[in-house]
């Protein structure tokens, strides 16, 4: 994939989920199942400063969602997570990109997925992170949507911690699940694991429907976003419940 870069998959991936999907180092962008793209990351050891960037190790995707009928992996890879101290903004340059945590609770593991409708790489080509793209753009397009009622976009996130305390208060933080947050309007009785469900209102999704979903379980955090139109929850909780 010639001419892309990491500034133009953060751009892409950040219209989709909404201030904190990653599209930087260490990431696998496939296309059609192939890899078509790859970026090394260095190997130093994470840091847990105040306000600092670090990467997790790559959990398989089996610690997501291994796979989504009509659907086709597009990026794979492990989430940047910036530090912060208590429920105050890191204030750093990756903080619209990036999920804040307190200091104490590095991470051990973290997982990034993005699933794209097949049906709409078919028709438009392979995902383009580039804006000047001629492939399938991010968020896939309204028109495209509207003939294809559903789910047509997934984020998926996930976060091994070292113990199920501290994801739990990971879960309880504001600041790092986003929750209350304007725009984001809690759906009754739609929790999956006694998570929480919540709707997403953002010019960023191109006009498509989202749906998001948070739970923990064990030590783990999980993230699913459902994107669509005439997206139902029903259809948005079978997405979800799919993550391991």
């Amino acid at each position: 994939m010639e001419g892309y870069t990491t500034e133009d998959q953060k751009t892409a991936m950040h219209r989709f989920s909404r201030r904190i999907v990653v599209a930087v180092a260490a990431m696998t962008v496939l296309v059609g199942g192939s890899v078509a793209f790859f970026i090394q990351a260095g190997s130093a050891s994470p840091t847990t400063a105040a306000g600092s960037r670090t990467l997790s190790p790559t959990l398989g995707n089996s610690a997501g969602i291994s796979s989504l009928s009509g659907m086709t992996l597009v990026e794979s890879g492990s989430t940047p997570l910036t530090f912060h101290e208590g429920i105050s903004s890191s204030g750093s340059f990756d903080e619209e990109t990036s999920i804040g945590l307190p200091q104490a609770a590095a991470p051990t593991g973290s997982l990034s997925q993005i699933f794209v409708s097949s049906a709409a790489i078919q028709q438009f080509g392979p995902v383009e992170f580039s804006p000047v793209g001629k492939g399938l753009p991010l968020p896939v397009p309204v028109s495209f949507a509207a003939s294809n009622p559903g789910p047509c976009e997934v984020s998926v996130r996930v976060i091994e911690f070292s113990s199920p305390a501290l994801a739990q208060a990971a879960m309880a933080d504001p600041n790092f699940t986003q929750n209350p947050e304007p725009g984001r309007t809690p759906i009754a009785n739609a929790q999956i694991r006694g998570g929480t469900a919540v709707d997403i209102q953002s010019a960023a999704n191109g006009g498509l429907d989202e749906i998001q979903f948070q739970w923990v379980q064990g030590a783990m955090w999980y993230e699913v976003s459902v994107a669509g139109s005439a997206l139902t929850v029903a259809e948005a909780q079978q997405v979800a419940d799919a993550a391991a």
